[in-house]
């Protein structure tokens, strides 16, 4: 069972107790001034006092009294010591097991209240329960660290917050730029009711983001190209009501099934399509970080010149899955050739749904195909200590390299010395807080980097680098 779901009965504060107390101190007996241990956990000694009370009733934590002799008429001395049962050690464990930013969780935990997060500035320190929704956030977050489809009111519930407690918490962590929200919708004819997209910033000191340049076919990745000819033929047909122009990305669509879909989409401030937009993008970020991971272990063939291959079915078959899981579809619904078959169905409703999220599915395998042998050629060189954390929107990244490093060279950049190229689109990596990590480009299957001393050898210096808009 899951460590927080077994805590029936309990407040919030005392299951940020009991998690900040494991990440704190393990399974050490633990024997300290209540005031002591309340500030090193963050919460006030009224919270330590309920929540000890709650996890010795429980069997969370074992409870002895200390054998320490204290000086005659020493106020407020402790009079027991506490630890972890074996349980309740056990269950951390498992629990910490599942996360895959373990090092941010527990730092949301320990040492967030203790110094402020980056870009916190002089703001006030964080609460204990923006900390509890972040550890939360966190736990339930994939590889990219964004948490997918959160529906906020069982949220809540499984933190025993209250909707103002959680809606104030993740303002606050908003304020401070550990969190981005991407707002949940209601229902529409082609898509459920959607929880909210929250993208986790990382905030370790011992870690930090770097750019990384690289190029995808139509510059950039937002907005997509399926949300753009959408737009395009809404407003095309908003000045022509009476007739509707002709669809020529609608396939088995009907001009006014197109109309349709282009008007769900294009209405309410087109927030269904940032949200499905969103949703890619995670898509791409979650599969990209997956393949580094499969790329530790070996799990992935390799080429003839050793290097690792992502097959295209196989990459297909992951982006239907873990679109189709979000939107609450079946599978069938979104393969095959794209084919809609106008005859089936009562209102057409099913047609629309199948033509959506086979375009989006096709747009998102073809820009993970494109990053994923870029991305390749990155991990490749500098190991298994980075996970990708998003994009810069609209973005791209200029390198000046010396011309014996560049790939090709024309007379002005002879006679200057250097080569200028350009990605255009930049990704955001966490890696580790050392100076072999910089700012880093591939271009045409060779990497630059910004590092005076780059991690590896293969990896070609840098004059200058810089991320900007176009």
């Amino acid at each position: 069972m899951d460590l927080l779901q077994s805590m029936t009965g309990a407040d919030s504060a005392t299951k940020l107790v009991l998690l900040a107390w494991c990440a704190s101190f393990g399974c050490d007996w633990i024997l300290g001034r209540r005031k002591v241990i309340a500030e090193e956990l963050g919460v006030s000694q009224r919270q330590l006092i309920v929540a000890l009370e709650y996890l010795e009733k429980e069997g969370y934590f074992w409870k002895i009294k200390s054998a320490v002799k204290y000086k005659k008429g020493e106020k407020d001395r402790p009079q027991f010591e506490y630890s972890l049962s074996p349980e309740s050690w056990l269950l951390w464990q498992n629990f910490r097991a599942e996360i895959c930013w373990a090092d941010e969780f527990e730092y949301a935990l320990v040492a967030a209240h203790h110094s402020p997060s980056k870009g916190q500035g002089k703001t006030a320190p964080l609460t204990w329960a923006m900390r509890l929704v972040w550890a939360a956030l966190l736990k339930c977050s994939n590889q990219a660290g964004y948490a997918v489809g959160v529906d906020s009111q069982r949220f809540a519930q499984h933190l025993n917050l209250s909707d103002t407690q959680l809606r104030r918490a993740t303002k606050g962590l908003v304020s401070r730029g550990i969190v981005y929200v991407t707002s949940g919708l209601p229902p529409t004819v082609v898509t459920p009711r959607l929880g909210a997209i929250y993208r986790i910033y990382p905030q370790c000191s011992d870690q930090k983001v770097i750019n990384l340049g690289v190029n995808v076919d139509g510059h950039y990745l937002t907005p997509f190209r399926f949300f753009r000819e959408l737009v395009a033929y809404h407003d095309k047909a908003a000045k022509t009501p009476e007739r509707l122009p002709c669809a020529r990305d609608a396939m088995s669509l009907s001009d006014e099934q197109y109309f349709e879909l282009a008007e769900i989409f294009c209405s309410n401030k087109r927030r269904l399509a940032i949200y499905i937009h969103h949703l890619g993008l995670t898509v791409i970020w979650e599969l990209l970080s997956e393949f580094g991971a499969l790329k530790k272990d070996g799990s992935l063939s390799t080429a003839g010149d050793g290097q690792i291959e992502f097959p295209l079915e196989e990459i297909q078959s992951l982006v239907q899955f873990k679109l189709c899981k979000v939107l609450s579809m079946e599978l069938e619904t979104s393969v095959g050739d794209g084919d809609v078959d106008t005859e089936k169905g009562t209102d057409g409703d099913q047609f629309l749904k199948g033509f959506f999220i086979y375009k989006l599915v096709e747009e998102v395998v073809w820009k993970l195909w494109e990053l994923s042998r870029q991305w390749r050629e990155f991990i490749d060189l500098f190991g298994s200590n980075i996970q990708l954390v998003g994009h810069l929107p609209a973005q791209v990244m200029v390198a000046t390299v010396g011309c014996s490093d560049a790939l090709e060279t024309d007379n002005d950049s002879k006679a200057k010395g250097e080569r200028t190229m350009v990605s255009t689109c930049v990704l955001q990596v966490s890696v580790p807080n050392a100076e072999q990590y910089a700012d880093t480009m591939v271009f045409s299957g060779e990497v630059f980097s910004l590092a005076k001393e780059p991690i590896d050898k293969r990896v070609k210096s840098a004059i200058k680098i810089i991320t900007d808009k176009p």
